[in-house]
């Protein structure tokens, strides 16, 4: 009776699992294809990956949306700071006011104002069906992270 009970979470757990590392090795590979390394990364579900190669100063990212994959990375030397940007509305709550996001990115100044450098989504909010989450600790983490990465090569 247990096995009846225990075997599905097993399954699902394992198949969770391959689907991460299925990511990972995407976002790797993108960095390889770079010449970099991922030294550092954070997952969320199968939706994206960012990850850092710390001795070449680049962030790569991956987003699966719909069964559509996007890669971008920047390299951190063309930087001068990454913010996270958080688009939404005031909404009214049995408990009193709250806020509803529409978006959460990674958003990057170039050190050349002439080049725009595209953001990191890390949520998009279009799709009715998607509810915010972990998506903006996780890009405070990596806003911060990156932002620290610059301050030290200002030094």
């Amino acid at each position: 009776m247990t096995a009846v009970i225990v075997v599905p979470f097993i399954i699902n757990h394992n198949l969770q699992s391959r689907k991460k590392r299925k990511f990972l090795l995407s976002l790797e590979g993108i960095a390889e294809k770079n010449g970099s390394k991922i030294t550092r990364h954070d997952l969320l579900k199968d939706t994206f990956a960012i990850g850092m190669d710390e001795n070449h100063r680049k962030v790569f990212y991956v987003k699966r949306a719909k069964g559509v994959e996007e890669a971008s990375y920047v390299d951190l030397n063309d930087l001068t700071s990454c913010t996270v940007s958080t688009d939404g509305s005031s909404v009214s709550t049995g408990s009193g006011k709250g806020y509803s996001a529409s978006s959460v990115k990674l958003v990057f100044t170039s050190s050349n104002p002439e080049n725009s450098v595209k953001p990191f989504v890390f949520f998009d909010g279009s799709d009715p069906m998607s509810i915010l989450d972990e998506e903006l600790p996780l890009a405070e983490k990596w806003a911060s992270l990156i932002n620290s990465k610059l301050a030290s090569a200002r030094r």
